[in-house]
């Protein structure tokens, strides 16, 4: 009898530290005053133009993905195809500029003809970029690059049925800046960029930048040594802004795009025997070639690829009390 009320006496005690341990958790603690200003921070506001006017990103009803000029330094992105895995859904091959392939959610078109629309509308400025030439530009002056994700025919026209790419660059400003700068790669990699701002008067801007960029191959032709899949390119671009009044501007714009340059070598990973007319099938995993060490033969005739592009683009601007009116003739 005394045993069991021992073993009674501590069950009541463990329930009583049990109650009094859970009456100290939810027991209401002391507010600790805080100092609001140093924990408060700002978001800073985006602002795209992919409803045709300017808009804070966080109104813009559309899936939008918006690749700012700091993300394009860090990477060291030189054109649309070096931005494949920074933006979701969104997938360029540009083994060839002149002939780039735009894919948006697994949706693209195959065919790079002049004549064939593409699924994927590339926009720099408002402007549509033909396919098959100029929509794959050198990067120059870029302020920032908004994909538009799913059909956007109602703004852009019939060529976006996947999405647009609407690439936006920087205009002429009222203060003067300038920027030059340089980078170096391995296979005798050069490329140098530089931007001039300079305004005229207290209504006009001329705004000047160019970018020239060259590298040796670094695959070498097994039959004669010359270096194969090299880099050969420039582009400049000029921007004059007209303050009319203050709620009229008018700004001209004149790009420059050439590439001459040896074209890609496909190179094969079926090895192929001296008296192999055709790859065998199936091929063997087996005897798979490393690409980075397979001798590559080119046979390719007038090697080439090419591309010479001028725009000229005029942009008239006013704005009303009720709205904002642009004129595009490029």
């Amino acid at each position: 009898m005394i045993q069991r009320n021992r073993k009674l006496t501590r069950a009541i005690a463990t329930v009583l530290a049990s109650n009094a341990a859970f009456a100290a958790l939810v027991a209401p603690r002391p507010v600790v005053a805080q100092d609001t200003a140093a924990v408060t921070s700002v978001l800073e506001v985006v602002v795209v133009t992919a409803q045709r006017r300017e808009q804070a990103l966080q109104e813009v009803p559309i899936a939008i993905q918006v690749v700012g000029n700091d993300l394009l330094n860090d990477v060291a992105a030189e054109d649309m195809g070096d931005l494949n895995g920074f933006v979701p859904g969104l997938v360029v091959s540009s083994d060839s500029p002149t002939q780039p392939k735009y894919q948006i959610r697994g949706v693209q078109t195959s065919d790079f003809g002049v004549g064939t629309d593409s699924a994927v509308g590339v926009y720099v400025d408002g402007v549509y970029s033909a396919r098959s030439g100029s929509s794959l530009l050198a990067f120059n002056d870029i302020e920032r690059i908004e994909v538009l994700k799913g059909p956007q025919g109602t703004l852009f026209g019939r060529n976006s049925a996947a999405g647009a790419v609407s690439i936006v660059t920087r205009q002429p400003a009222d203060e003067f800046d300038g920027l030059v700068r340089l980078r170096l790669g391995e296979n005798n990699k050069r490329r140098i960029d530089g931007m001039v701002n300079v305004p005229l008067s207290d209504t006009v801007a001329l705004r000047v930048n160019g970018v020239w960029n060259q590298s040796d191959g670094w695959v070498e032709d097994a039959a004669t040594g010359k270096d194969l899949w090299p880099e050969e390119n420039w582009a400049m671009r000029a921007a004059l802004k007209w303050d009319i009044t203050d709620e009229t501007s008018a700004t001209l714009t004149w790009d420059h795009d050439q590439i001459d340059q040896l074209a890609r070598p496909a190179i094969g990973l079926v090895a192929l025997g001296p008296n192999d007319t055709n790859a065998p099938f199936p091929p063997e995993p087996a005897t798979y070639l490393n690409p980075l060490k397979a001798p590559v033969y080119n046979d390719v005739i007038g090697n080439e690829e090419s591309r010479k592009l001028d725009a000229a683009t005029l942009f008239i601007d006013h704005a009303f009390s009720w709205s904002d009116f642009r004129s595009t003739t490029a």
